[in-house]
């Protein structure tokens, strides 16, 4: 049971546990046929509760076909191939439209800035979810996660790494 006050819990129900391949310790959600979401870990365990940066995961089952290619996985949609390497590194994009991003950095619109409380002149943004090339990359990989009763908490695997 919680500690906190029943209106700061995130009440989770939107889960989604289709359209997931696991490669080795990379596993790839294909959440719409624009929109992938790739995990990396070292344990081989994955966690399937909500994070800070990305709180719903219950989109339409897209139409795909992802493959293994040795030394690289290919997702295809028909908007986009997608190549990752075996470690679920970016290699390149090839978009609809014909274009094959190489540099997913590139391009890149920048996110936000929490608050500007203290700060004089400029502030660096982190990479944001908008890019000019059409392919944008959103790091989760720090992000605590929202426990079941609706705490955030740290993804409980690492936990038990350390």
């Amino acid at each position: 049971m919680s500690q906190l006050n029943s209106h700061l819990l995130y009440q989770i129900n939107d889960c989604k546990t289709e359209n997931i391949a696991v490669f080795g310790n990379v596993r790839i959600s294909v959440l719409t046929e624009k929109l992938f979401r790739v995990e990396v870990s070292k344990s081989g365990e994955f966690s399937d509760l909500p994070t800070q940066k990305v709180l719903h995961r219950n989109f339409a089952n897209p139409k795909y076909d992802i493959k293994d290619n040795g030394n690289n996985i290919t997702i295809k949609t028909d908007f986009v191939t997608l190549n990752l390497d075996k470690n679920g590194n970016f290699k390149n994009a090839l978009l609809q439209d014909g274009r094959n991003v190489t540099d997913a950095k590139s391009g890149n619109l920048k996110g936000t800035c929490r608050t500007l409380d203290g700060t004089i002149g400029a502030v660096k943004l982190e990479d944001g979810i908008l890019s000019i090339n059409g392919v944008a990359i959103l790091d989760d990989s720090n992000s605590l996660v929202y426990n079941n009763e609706g705490e955030l908490c740290e993804k409980p695997f690492e936990k038990m790494q350390s």
